[in-house]
């Protein structure tokens, strides 16, 4: 079991582990529901079933079980079956379970990792995570520790330098918008509103390119940010604005969000 773990994580990242096989069936065309292979070693992942959904890691399995379709690590069965479970579970629910449940490796999200390291339910792979990558494509002496900045080592190898979990995904808190389509319709509040004419008056509008515009939310004029809401309440208004237009004020996409 470890030599398959070590093999999956040059491929994969997150990474919790308990050591369990489980054989029955054929497979299933559905690789989110798939039948264990009684021919095949099984190895158990955990996906958080939000965010980045589960494409991606679908297409690792693919690579991963076609590079290892010869390996042979159990009597009788050859290749390695990557059976995924997809789920919006955190894992602060999941970290009690973690020693008892079947998955050995665990992608997941606002995992806070010297509390799971303390409560000894994350395996060692500093082995993994400083093996050369070149096998799988990348430059001679390439490694995940390699891939990593020095604040994400410092932080992942603690002082004894040993890996026990590697950063999935970077998530950021904020809103993107389509500047576009702001100077089109002129979606900035203008610097002095023309009273009387509701909140119209409040918004430079699609024929102000030469208003002036509000100092925005860094409170400086003839920045980056001006015209831009600087406190809620002008957020909200703004995307009523948006609204009464006819465009959208917000979008949130991705099939897996978990909102």
């Amino acid at each position: 079991m470890k030599k398959i773990f070590s093999l999956l994580l040059v491929i994969v990242i997150l990474i919790t582990v308990v050591a369990t096989f489980v054989a029955c069936d054929n497979t299933d065309d559905d690789p989110l529901n798939e039948k264990v292979d009684i021919n095949r070693t099984q190895l158990y992942v955990f996906n958080f079933g939000g965010g980045y959904g589960a494409d991606w890691l679908l297409a690792a399995k693919k690579r991963f079980e076609e590079l290892n379709k010869d390996i042979v690590l159990e009597e009788g069965k050859q290749g390695i079956q990557i059976m995924i479970k997809n789920e919006k579970t955190q894992i602060s629910t999941l970290a009690s379970e973690v020693l008892n449940n079947k998955e050995e490796i665990y992608f997941t999200e606002y995992a806070y990792y010297h509390s799971l390291k303390s409560q000894g339910i994350l395996a060692d792979i500093t082995k993994a995570v400083k093996a050369d990558l070149s096998v799988y494509g990348d430059e001679q002496g390439s490694t995940i520790e390699s891939k990593l900045n020095d604040e994400q080592i410092e932080y992942y190898s603690g002082d004894d330098g040993k890996y026990y979990g590697i950063p999935h995904y970077s998530g950021y808190s904020g809103l993107i918008y389509n500047i576009d389509l702001f100077e089109q319709r002129g979606y900035y509040f203008r610097k002095n509103p023309v009273q009387g004419i509701g909140a119209v008056g409040k918004f430079v509008g699609p024929n102000g390119q030469d208003v002036a515009r509000s100092v925005g939310p860094d409170g400086l004029e003839n920045t980056y940010d001006d015209g831009l809401p600087a406190t809620f309440a002008e957020f909200y208004e703004l995307c009523e604005y948006i609204k009464a237009v006819g465009d959208t004020p917000i979008i949130w996409n991705g099939a897996g969000h978990s909102a």
